[in-house]
């Protein structure tokens, strides 16, 4: 009960800061500072090496090639095409991605077996 009253009383503020407290305990600040630049320098880089966006909601996307993934110019926005059926693309808030993690070397082979 004292937490309901710490949350300015209403059960709503309540549910916000139990919710905030165990986000933060599950992802540490480090993480949740991937920008629209930050992607845009993965895809960028020379020689390009294949990264997987982590979602907020546990999803993965992979980047293959720097040419299946495009930070739109409003750098709020990515767009991904998937590696197996390349007609399909989703287009992710760069706010829901947690963080970039390079693809292991042999990722690329493995995809395409």
């Amino acid at each position: 009960m004292k937490r309901w009253r710490e949350c300015a009383g209403t059960f709503a503020g309540f549910l916000e800061a139990r919710i905030g407290q165990r986000y933060r305990a599950l992802h540490n600040q480090e993480a949740m500072t991937v920008t629209g630049e930050k992607i845009r320098e993965a895809l960028k880089a020379a020689p390009f090496k294949p990264f997987r966006l982590h979602l907020a909601d546990q999803r993965k996307l992979d980047v293959f090639h720097p040419e299946f993934a495009w930070v739109l110019p409003n750098r709020r926005h990515v767009l991904v095409v998937s590696p197996i059926d390349q007609d399909t693309t989703e287009t992710i808030d760069v706010g829901l991605v947690v963080s970039l993690s390079p693809l292991p070397d042999n990722a690329s082979n493995n995809r395409a077996a």
